[in-house]
C-alpha cells in the first residue's frame, strides 16, 4: 500500500521537531526556566535567525499603507535561501516555478511572472528574458536583498504593471550593520539522483559581505558582497507525445477522440535525460551617505553572471497515425509503424546583468520630504544551440501503461538498438541573442506620508522607464548527412524517467562534429552542396526584431492619517509608447515591417487602514493595474519555426494586442501578537480584468523541410470577456514562547492562498470554453515552516504546496473536439530541511537539504486530466556548510 503524501509530510516534520528537541539541551549554553510573564519573556528570550527575520517582516507590514507581505533577513544580515526566489516562498499568496529544479520565476497570488513588477531599490532593470518582461530570479542571489517586499494592492506611487502585485527587492546598507562587519559563508555537496539516471553530482555556494563606516561622524558607509554558485544535475524526463490515441476492437485507429474501445493509448514516448550545469557570480557595492538626519544620498553597483550548459540525450518512439494496436488489454498492446529517434540536444545559455543607480532625499524644515533617484542596467542572453537527430522508421513496439509512466519495449529489440540503421535526419545550428537596456528616472515631493505622521499629508512624483530590446536569431539547418548513429554513439546509456528496453543512448558532441565536418565535405565535392540547407532565411527573420517602449508615469495622492486610522486616494497617469521593427510573411515574400502603439491609461486607488484594536487593524483598499503584453507578443515579428521537439511549433507577434486591464477589491484583518513577535491575518481579493491575452493555438499544415508538416502556430490574443479572479490568503506566525522547556524554542510560519477563476475563451470552431485557471496560475499555495531558535541551535523545516496550473506552452484551442489536450500541471508538495549550529560567536556549521522528499513534477491533460503527458524527477540535494562572523 503506498503511504499518502500528508503522513509523509506530517510525520517529517514530527522527526525533524523531535530531532530538534532531543538536541536542545546537549546545546544548550545556560538553562531557561518557562516564562510566565511578558516583559520577562522579552528580556529572557533571544531574538535571532527566524524569530528576528519574522520580527522585521511583521514591522514592515504593520507600517505599510498597501496589502503587503515582506520576507526580511535575519540579525546578520542574511536570508537562509538559496536564491531570491527561494526565499520569496515564505511570503503569503507568493510561489515560484521551477527550471530543472531551481526555482526561476516567482507569481504572486498565482498570477503569470510577466503579471508583475520587479524593481531593485525602487527601480526598474533589466532582464534576460527573451521576449518577455518576467525576472529570472536565479541569477539573483540571496544576499542580493536585506528586505523583499511583496506589494498586492495598488497605490499611485507604485508602478502600474501589478496585475499580480509588485516585488521590490531592497539591498542592504553599511548602516544595518556593526561597522567593520565581515560575512564569509560556503555550503557543498551533492544532487543525488538515481545510479541509472547519472548518479550524484556536486553543488555548492559561496559568499562574502562586508561592510565599513567612515568619514567624519562616520556619514559614509560602504558594503561590498560577492557570490558564487554552482550545481551540476541530472534531470531525467519522459513525455507522451501531444497526443492520445484510441482504436477500434479490430485494432485500427478510432476517427474520434475517445471513440472506438474507449482505451486511451499513448501516442508516443519520449524519453529526456538532461545534464544541466549551471553556474552563477555576483557582485554588488553600494555606499551610503548620512550627513545629517535631514540628508542622505546612496549609490549601488551590480553585476551578476550565469552560464548554464546542457546536453539533452532524447529516446522518441512517436506513432504514426495508420500504426495499428493489435492484442490490446487495458493497458497493454502492441503498436505497428513507430519511429523512433535518437537525438542530442547541446543547449547553451550565458545571461549576464548589470547596472547602477542611486538616488537622494532631503527633509526640509517644513517636513517637505524631496526624493530624486535614476538608474541604468543592461541585460544580455546568448544562446547558442547545436541539435543532432538520427531516425529509424516502422518499427513495432509493445506497451505496457499500468505503472503511471508509460513502457514501450521494441518487438524486434536487435533491429531498434541496430544504431547504424539510424541515418542522420538532421543537424541544425541556433543562436539567438538578446540584448536589453533599461532606464529608470523618477522624483517625488512629499509631506505627513510616513507611518508615524498625523494629519493630512501629500505626495506627487514622475517616472520615466525607458526600454529598448533587441533579438536576434541565426538558424541553419542540414539534411541527409550521409552517415548513421552509429558514427556518433559513446557507447553509453542513460534512462529518462523510466528505464526499460536499453534505455537512451548517449550521443557523443564530438563525435557527432566529426561525422558532420568529414560527411559533408564529402558530399559537397560530389553533390555541390545539394545536401545542405544553409540557412533558414524564414526561422531567421522571424526571431529578428527590434522594441522601443517608454513609460511616462505621473500621479499624486492625499493621506489624512487620525488617531486609529488611515486613508490614502489619489491616482497614476501612465502613458506607453511602444514601437517594435521585425519581418514577417505577406503572401509568401518576407518583408521588413513596423508597428507603433501609444496608450495613457488612469490608475485610480484608494487605500484605508483602521486600527480596530491595539493591536489589530483592517485594511480595504481599491486599485486599478495594468498588464503590458509580452514584448515578442506584441512586436511585429513573422515567428520562429521550431523543428527540434516532439511538436512543431510556430509563434507570431499580435501588434493590436491591448494591455490587461484590472480592476482590484482587497480586505485584510491582521492581528498582532506578542509585541509584534507574532501575526494572525486573513484577507481577500476580488479582480475584474479586461482584455485578458492568452496564446491562441490551431495546427496549421505548413512545409518543412521540403514536406507538408502538421504545425502548432500560436499567437498571443485578447479574450473579448472579463476574467474574473477572486481568493482567500492567510498568515500565521509565532513563537512558541508560551511552551515549558525544552519547546519553548520552537515556531512555526505558515501561510496560504486559495483562489477561484473564470476565465472564459473562444476556441477556433467558435466553441466557448470556461477555464477556471489563467495560463501558469496556481489555484492553491501553502507555505508550512517549522523552526527551532535556541542559544546555539537553528533549524527550519518548510514544506510548499503548488495547486494545480494550465501550462498554455502547449495550448491547442483549434476546437472542442481537440481541446482536451490542453496540459496542467499536476499539484506538488517540496519539502526543505535547514539546521545550524553557532559553534562559537564567529563560527557556525550548517546542513542544507532541498527537495527531501524528492517531489516529481507531472503534466496532465484529458477531459477530466486524466492522461500523463510529462514526467519529471529531480532528486534531493544535500549539503554542509560554514559561516564565519566577524
Amino acid at each position: 500500500m503506498t503511504t499518502p503524501r500528508p503522513l509523509i509530510t506530517c510525520s517529517l516534520l514530527l522527526l525533524a521537531g523531535c530531532a530538534l528537541v532531543a538536541l536542545r539541551p546537549a546545546f544548550a549554553e545556560t538553562q531557561h526556566s518557562a516564562p510566565t510573564d511578558p516583559e520577562t519573556e522579552l528580556q529572557e528570550i533571544t531574538v535571532t535567525g527566524q524569530r528576528a527575520a519574522n520580527l522585521r517582516a511583521t514591522a514592515v507590514k504593520r507600517d505599510a499603507v498597501q496589502v503587503l507581505d515582506a520576507v526580511s533577513a535575519d540579525e546578520t544580515g542574511t536570508l537562509p535561501d538559496f536564491n531570491v526566489a527561494d526565499a520569496l516562498k515564505r511570503v503569503a499568496g507568493v510561489n515560484v516555478l521551477l527550471y530543472q529544479g531551481e526555482p526561476r520565476f516567482v507569481t504572486i497570488r498565482g498570477f503569470d511572472a510577466n503579471y508583475d513588477t520587479v524593481t531593485i531599490d525602487g527601480f526598474a532593470f533589466a532582464t534576460p528574458d527573451s521576449g518577455g518582461r518576467q525576472v529570472y530570479m536565479e541569477t539573483l542571489p540571496s544576499n542580493l536583498a536585506q528586505r523583499m517586499e511583496v506589494y498586492k494592492s495598488g497605490s499611485p506611487d507604485l508602478d502600474g504593471h501589478a496585475v499580480g502585485g509588485v516585488i521590490n527587492l531592497a539591498t542592504p546598507s553599511a548602516f544595518d550593520f556593526p561597522d567593520g562587519t565581515t560575512l564569509v559563508s560556503a555550503k557543498g555537496g551533492y544532487n543525488l539522483q538515481r545510479g541509472d539516471a547519472g548518479g550524484r553530482t556536486p553543488a555548492g555556494e559561496g559568499q562574502v559581505r562586508s561592510s565599513w563606516q567612515f568619514g567624519r561622524d562616520d556619514q559614509f558607509g560602504l558594503l561590498v558582497s560577492a557570490s558564487y554558485w554552482e550545481r551540476d544535475i541530472f534531470v531525467p524526463q519522459e513525455e507522451t507525445a501531444s497526443a492520445t490515441n484510441w482504436y477500434q476492437a479490430n485494432g485500427k485507429p478510432a476517427t474520434t477522440a475517445y471513440g472506438g474501445n474507449g482505451i486511451a493509448v499513448p501516442a508516443g514516448r519520449l524519453w529526456y535525460n538532461y545534464q544541466d550545469d549551471r553556474r552563477r557570480l555576483g557582485t554588488s557595492a553600494r555606499l551610503d551617505w548620512k550627513p545629517s538626519p535631514q540628508l542622505s544620498a546612496h549609490l549601488s553597483s551590480y553585476y551578476y553572471y550565469q552560464h548554464e550548459s546542457a546536453e539533452r540525450n532524447d529516446l522518441n518512439a512517436a506513432v504514426n497515425s495508420g500504426a495499428t494496436d493489435s492484442g490490446q488489454t487495458d493497458t497493454t498492446g502492441t503498436l505497428s509503424l513507430v519511429n523512433q529517434y535518437a537525438q542530442l540536444a547541446n543547449l547553451n545559455f550565458t545571461r549576464k546583468l548589470w547596472g547602477v543607480n542611486g538616488g537622494g532625499a532631503y527633509t526640509f524644515a517644513n517636513d517637505l520630504i524631496a526624493d530624486v533617484g535614476g538608474s541604468w542596467s543592461r541585460a544580455v542572453l546568448d544562446n547558442p544551440q547545436i541539435f543532432d537527430k538520427f531516425t529509424q522508421n516502422n518499427l513495432a513496439f509493445t506497451y505496457d501503461t499500468s505503472g503511471g509512466a508509460p513502457l514501450f519495449t521494441a518487438v524486434d529489440g536487435a533491429k531498434a538498438h541496430n544504431w547504424a540503421l539510424y541515418t542522420q535526419n538532421y543537424r541544425q545550428f541556433q543562436d539567438y541573442q538578446l540584448g536589453e537596456n533599461v532606464f529608470d528616472v523618477q522624483v517625488s515631493l512629499s509631506r505627513h506620508v510616513g507611518p508615524d505622521d498625523r494629519g493630512l499629508g501629500f505626495k506627487v512624483g514622475a517616472k520615466w522607464v525607458g526600454t529598448r530590446q533587441n533579438n536576434s536569431l541565426t538558424q541553419t539547418t542540414y539534411n541527409n548527412g550521409g552517415y548513421t548513429l552509429a558514427d556518433a554513439f559513446s557507447g553509453q546509456y542513460t534512462c529518462g524517467y523510466t528505464c526499460n528496453d536499453g534505455g537512451i543512448p548517449l550521443i557523443s558532441q564530438s563525435l557527432a562534429d566529426q561525422a558532420f565536418w568529414r560527411n559533408y565535405a564529402k558530399l559537397a565535392a560530389a553533390y555541390a552542396g545539394s545536401a545542405a540547407q544553409t540557412s533558414d532565411t524564414a526561422s531567421a527573420l522571424g526571431g529578428d526584431y527590434q522594441v522601443s517602449e517608454d513609460i511616462y508615469a505621473g500621479y499624486g495622492l492625499l493621506a489624512y492619517t487620525g488617531d486609529g486610522w488611515r486613508v490614502q486616494g489619489g491616482v497614476r497617469v501612465e502613458t506607453t509608447r511602444f514601437s517594435s521593427d521585425g519581418y514577417v510573411r505577406t503572401n509568401g515574400v518576407i518583408g521588413p515591417a513596423t508597428s507603433d502603439k501609444t496608450y495613457t491609461t488612469p490608475l485610480p486607488s484608494v487605500t484605508g487602514t483602521l486600527h480596530t484594536s491595539d493591536d489589530s487593524q483592517l485594511r480595504l483598499a481599491y486599485s486599478r493595474t495594468l498588464g503590458r503584453p509580452r514584448y515578442s507578443d506584441l512586436a511585429t515579428h513573422g515567428g520562429s519555426l521550431s523543428t527540434t521537439g516532439a511538436i512543431y511549433t510556430l509563434s507570431q507577434g499580435n501588434p493590436d494586442l491591448k494591455p490587461r486591464l484590472s480592476d482590484n477589491i482587497d480586505i485584510a484583518e491582521e492581528l498582532y501578537l506578542d509585541h509584534g513577535r507574532g501575526l494572525i491575518s486573513m484577507g481577500g481579493y476580488y479582480k475584474t480584468i479586461q482584455h485578458e491575452i492568452f496564446n491562441f493555438t490551431q495546427t496549421e499544415s505548413l512545409t518543412v523541410n521540403g514536406a507538408s508538416a502538421p504545425v502548432n502556430v500560436s499567437e498571443a490574443r485578447n479574450s473579448p470577456y472579463d476574467a474574473i479572479v477572486k481568493g482567500l490568503e492567510f498568515n500565521f506566525v509565532h513563537d512558541f514562547d508560551f511552551l515549558p522547556e525544552p519547546y519553548y524554542g520552537f515556531g512555526i510560519a505558515a501561510n496560504g492562498m486559495i483562489s477561484w477563476t473564470s476565465f472564459p475563451i473562444i476556441l477556433g470552431d467558435g466553441t466557448v470554453v470556461d477555464r477556471h485557471e489563467l495560463p501558469q496560475q496556481a489555484n492553491r499555495v501553502f507555505n508550512v515552516s517549522l523552526y527551532y531558535e535556541s542559544e546555539r541551535l537553528h533549524g527550519r523545516i518548510a514544506w510548499n504546496h503548488t495547486g494545480r496550473m494550465w501550462d498554455d506552452r502547449y495550448s491547442n484551442l483549434t476546437g472542442a473536439a481537440v481541446y482536451y489536450q490542453n496540459r496542467d500541471y499536476m499539484p506538488s508538495d517540496r519539502l526543505d530541511l535547514q539546521l545550524s549550529y553557532d559553534v562559537s560567536r564567529m563560527l557556525s556549521v550548517s546542513v542544507t537539504v532541498q527537495n527531501l522528499t524528492e517531489e516529481d513534477v507531472r503534466e496532465n491533460d484529458g477531459r477530466d486530466l486524466e492522461l500523463g503527458r510529462q514526467y519529471i524527477n529531480f532528486a534531493p540535494t544535500v549539503m554542509l556548510g560554514a559561516a564565519l562572523h566577524f
